[in-house]
């Protein structure tokens, strides 16, 4: 079966259901079966999951139709587990990262709630070991950037301070696996850090790449290195994979999730 956009939509809405949890969160099912917590304090993610059952009907809909029982998917930025619990759903090992305390707790409690064996990693992620400041905002906390770019004018946020690792210093990810890996990469501009700090990672595992590209937010070599590595394509608004140029992602007003797999 492919699984396609309109699927994930009527899905979900099919089976939405959420209820008052406690004071900070949430209980809602997301593609009509698997239940989470949210926080009731977000404003970006939290309300589509709780009104509508899922998140990026179009990338949820690759997700499905691209992770399985033999992937190993890392989630890099999973913020409430979204990805990680539909990868964990589809039979997959999971391996997730997300600095902000308060998010990588609830994601715990979810995973408990599903009986999905989860590692999770209280970590961002970037090119070296560090402690760095995490801006995150008040009410749009799945935007929190540890690039420091974000207008908090506009957004008014907080700050902490989050350690961070490199993907290749991960012990989980240093050994050869038989598995098809697939690495998520959703980091508010940190992308191009993290992809630095994962040189060994794609060398031994060659996995599949997909990366929320943010035009402007990098160094002008980050798309050469990306493209050098595997053909450019993004995941268009059906779910499907489509090539796309180098041109038209440095011309876009907007982020794309791009797809990278190995060139052999």
């Amino acid at each position: 079966m492919k699984y396609t956009r309109q699927y994930v939509e009527q899905r979900s809405k099919f089976g939405m259901f959420y209820e008052d949890f406690n004071d900070e969160w949430w209980l809602c099912k997301v593609l009509g079966r698997i239940p989470m917590y949210v926080r009731k304090d977000d404003k970006s993610v939290a309300p589509c999951l709780v009104n509508e059952g899922f998140w990026e009907a179009w990338i949820t809909a690759w997700a499905l139709n691209n992770v399985d029982e033999n992937t190993l998917f890392v989630d890099v930025g999973a913020n409430t587990g979204y990805y990680s619990f539909i990868a964990a759903d589809r039979g997959a090992k999971v391996v997730a990262f997300e600095p902000q305390p308060n998010y990588a707790k609830m994601m715990k409690a979810s995973a408990d709630l599903n009986n999905f064996d989860i590692q999770i990693f209280k970590y961002a992620l970037s090119d070296k070991v560090d402690t760095v400041e995490l801006t995150v905002p008040n009410e749009f906390q799945g935007s929190a950037s540890i690039r420091g770019y974000l207008d908090t004018e506009k957004y008014p946020s907080g700050t902490m301070m989050v350690k961070t690792m490199p993907l290749d210093d991960v012990d989980q990810l240093r050994h050869k696996t038989d598995r098809n890996m697939i690495i998520k990469i959703d980091a508010e501009g940190a992308e191009e850090l993290i992809w630095n700090g994962m040189r060994q990672v794609l060398e031994t595992h060659q996995p599949t790449i997909i990366l929320e590209y943010t035009p402007g937010a990098y160094s002008d070599d980050f798309l050469k290195q990306v493209e050098a590595y595997g053909d450019l394509m993004w995941i268009n608004h059906a779910g499907d994979d489509e090539v796309i140029s180098r041109d038209a992602i440095i011309a876009s007003d907007d982020w794309r999730m791009l797809v990278i797999r190995p060139r052999q």
